[in-house]
C-alpha cells in the first residue's frame, strides 16, 4: 500500500514548477542596510530631496573625492540656523577596501578644518554606475559625543568622477548640547549636495581644498554644525 502512494505522489508532481526566488538587481537593499536605517527615516530623506539608488549590484568606488562647493540642500526644519544655500568648507572623500561583492566600503573623510571620519564600515546598494552608501557613524564632534546616519549618493562618469553627489545625514543621538548650540537636534537631520554637480577625482587624500568657506567670523562649520556666530550662504 505504501508503495502505491509513493507512485501516485511521484505521478501528481511531474510537472510541477520548483518555486525559484529572483533577486531583482535594480530593487531592493542588503539586510545589513535595512537593518540600520529605519523606512520611515530613508522615507522623510526622500521627500526631502535626498535621492537614493536601490539594487544589489553597485559599481566599484575605491577613490578619493572632493565636494566642493558644499551647499546644503534641506535644513532640518524652519528652527535650523542655517537655511537652503549655506556653504560649509570642502570636503574629502576616501572609499577604499570595497568588498568582492561590492556591497561593503570603508570611508574616510576630512574637512581640513577638524571634521576627520577614519576606516568606517559602511553598506552600498546600486546598480551600474549608480550607488548609495548606508553608515552608522559613531563620532565626536566639537567635545560632544554623537550617532548619526549617513547617506551618501551619486553616479559614476566615464571619468570616475561622482556625478550629483549628495550626503544626507540624521542625528540619532548625542550626549549634551545645551540649547543644540553646537550640532543639530536628535532626530532631524539635513541634506547636502555638490554644488557644481561633479566631484573631483582626487590622487592625494589631504584634507579639504578649494573654495569651501568658513562661517562669517572664520569659525569651522561641520555638515551637523548650528554655529550662530556667522553664515555663509
Amino acid at each position: 500500500m505504501k508503495k502505491i502512494v509513493a507512485v501516485i505522489l511521484g505521478v501528481l508532481c511531474i510537472g510541477c514548477e520548483r518555486k525559484i526566488d529572483i533577486v531583482d538587481p535594480l530593487a531592493g537593499f542588503s539586510e545589513e542596510i535595512r537593518k540600520i536605517l529605519p523606512e520611515n527615516i530613508l522615507n522623510s530623506m526622500r521627500s526631502n530631496g535626498m535621492v537614493v539608488h536601490e539594487g544589489v549590484m553597485p559599481p566599484d568606488l575605491d577613490g578619493i573625492y572632493l565636494i566642493d562647493p558644499f551647499e546644503l540642500l534641506s535644513p532640518y526644519g524652519s528652527q535650523d540656523p542655517w537655511q537652503k544655500g549655506y556653504i560649509i568648507p570642502a570636503y574629502q572623500y576616501k572609499f577604499s577596501n570595497q568588498s568582492n561583492d561590492k556591497k561593503s566600503v570603508k570611508i574616510d573623510y576630512t574637512n581640513g578644518t577638524g571634521d576627520v571620519g577614519k576606516g568606517l564600515g559602511a553598506f552600498v546598494s546600486g546598480y551600474g554606475k549608480k550607488f548609495t552608501i548606508f553608515a552608522e557613524i559613531f563620532a565626536n564632534s566639537s567635545g560632544i559625543d554623537n550617532i548619526t546616519l549617513a547617506v551618501i549618493s551619486g553616479e559614476l562618469t566615464e571619468n570616475k568622477e561622482i556625478k550629483d553627489f549628495q550626503y544626507s545625514l540624521y542625528m540619532k543621538e548625542k550626549t549634551e548640547d545645551p540649547g543644540n548650540g553646537i550640532l543639530i537636534p536628535v532626530n532631524t537631520g539635513r541634506i547636502w549636495f555638490d554644488n557644481d554637480r561633479i566631484s573631483q577625482r582626487m590622487n592625494e587624500y589631504y584634507g579639504g581644498t578649494g573654495s569651501g568657506r568658513k562661517t562669517g567670523n572664520g569659525v569651522s562649520a561641520s555638515l551637523a554644525g548650528t554655529d550662530r556666530r556667522g553664515q555663509s550662504k
